[in-house]
């Protein structure tokens, strides 16, 4: 056996070990993790009526996502800034176009259907992070896989990211990935993203040299962060929690907690147990029993919205999707909530009434593409297995195949028409569709096992 053959092979245990201890994870929890349902739904819009238990259908067809995975890393790959990071706003100064004279086939954002979808200035730290989970996820580390290239682009793209970390001595500072900035208020996403692609690389590589110290200081950051006995919004303790910030701080504490099972890492057991407890405690708090609706600040609100897409008065996204939902019950399945929960089957249900559909804004037509909902719906089938939950993810799949851009300076990537997509642009619609088909890949082998 050559060397890049057991470096893949050791990145395959990695892999297989971080899937079976998640999964494991969730199978083996005690009920008691769970609670009881609470009174206060939605951050990209659970405010609906409950739906009826629904069959969900898989497509004819299995998806094979191999071909589209390649398109879309490859797309990323050449989308790389030469420091290292993605630009949520300023990617497609990194088109070979650019190199042979030619400016990127590019179409406005406020007159075409299909954008090139530059995003917010803020976000590189979050965007950055999405890309290189979407090469992890592929089997690429800083010093795993055989495709030298994407070692390369990972080792940058690490690097980048391990110096936008923050040592102060203010504990609102001390550890934080990305500098907060009046650019992008919600600056608490970059840490979580980042943190979490710092703790997955680190579980897979096993570099403790390079990774230990900035994931120990990463998550303990996240942990004084956390507002005491619930979960987290956009800052410091800032005494108010949201569920889409918490679900993204949960993921990566859950990897973090990974990291630290495996002795990679030193953080108390008992702060990860109370931390997670507490995220518990909020989701409780924002889903009525009577409808498992999870909502997003108090119960039966709307949600967020991005008041930049507003048209005409007009929000272009439909509300009527049961992303936090989704999100929560992930959330709630990694930190112990056991799979036979009530809570969490009731939250399925509502999750396989609404699968994926790409209706683009059009007109009076409100977008359904909501790609933080297909992420985290995919995840929470990876983590059911059901026969349900594999058709939801196979839809999921097809729909992000079908539409993967196949023209020009675009081949590989996804249009960020989506909500949330007009902010995060199109390296984050890329990359989160990367993670989704990832995770429905898995959901598939579990379903044949």
């Amino acid at each position: 056996m050559d060397r890049s053959s057991r470096k893949t092979s050791r990145l395959d245990v990695a892999a297989h070990c971080l899937s079976v201890a998640l999964i494991l994870g969730v199978a083996l929890c005690v009920a008691s993790c769970s609670g009881t349902g609470d009174s206060r739904p939605s951050d990209q819009g659970d405010a609906v009526a409950p739906r009826t238990t629904v069959r969900v259908s898989p497509p004819q067809t299995p998806p094979d996502p191999a071909s589209t995975l390649e398109r879309g890393l490859a797309w990323l790959l050449a989308h790389q800034e030469p420091d290292g990071r993605w630009s949520s706003s300023e990617f497609m100064t990194q088109c070979d176009r650019q190199e042979r004279g030619e400016p990127c086939v590019a179409l406005d954002l406020a007159t075409a259907s299909h954008p090139h979808g530059a995003g917010f200035a803020g976000y590189d730290v979050g965007v950055t992070s999405l890309a290189i989970l979407a090469f992890v996820g592929a089997g690429h580390t800083h010093r795993d896989g055989e495709n030298a290239a994407m070692r390369e682009t990972v080792r940058r793209g690490c690097n980048w990211l391990l110096e936008q970390q923050l040592t102060n001595e203010d504990p609102s500072l001390d550890g934080l990935i990305g500098a907060p900035s009046s650019r992008a208020n919600e600056w608490i996403y970059n840490h979580a993203l980042a943190s979490h692609a710092l703790s997955e690389l680190l579980f897979i590589s096993r570099d403790r040299q390079r990774l230990a110290k900035p994931v120990e200081a990463a998550t303990q950051w996240t942990l004084r962060a956390q507002n005491p006995g619930y979960g987290w919004k956009y800052g410091y303790q800032t005494g108010r929690n949201d569920t889409s910030v918490t679900s993204w701080l949960v993921l990566s504490l859950k990897t973090a907690k990974a990291c630290a099972d495996a002795r990679l890492i030193t953080i108390p057991k008992d702060e990860l147990r109370a931390s997670l407890d507490g995220a518990l405690r909020w989701f409780r708090a924002v889903t009525p029993t009577t409808t498992g609706l999870v909502g997003y600040e108090a119960p039966g609100d709307e949600g967020s919205r991005l008041m930049a897409s507003e048209r005409d008065n007009t929000y272009p996204y439909s509300k009527e999707i049961p992303t936090l939902t989704a999100m929560a019950n992930c959330s709630r399945l990694l930190a112990g909530v056991p799979r036979s929960d009530v809570g969490i089957r009731r939250g399925l249900t509502l999750v396989h009434g609404a699968p994926p559909a790409w209706v683009p804004p059009e007109g009076k037509q409100l977008s359904s593409v909501n790609q933080v909902y297909w992420y985290f719906g995919t995840y929470l089938s990876s983590l059911m297995t059901d026969e349900n939950s594999a058709a939801w993810a196979a839809i999921a799949a097809n729909t992000l195949i079908d539409h993967q851009r196949t023209d020009g300076c675009s081949r590989g990537s996804w249009d960020p028409i989506g909500e949330w997509g007009l902010a995060g642009g199109r390296v984050y619609s890329t990359a989160l569709a990367l993670l989704t088909l990832q995770k429905q890949d898995r959901s598939a082998k579990l379903e044949r096992r």
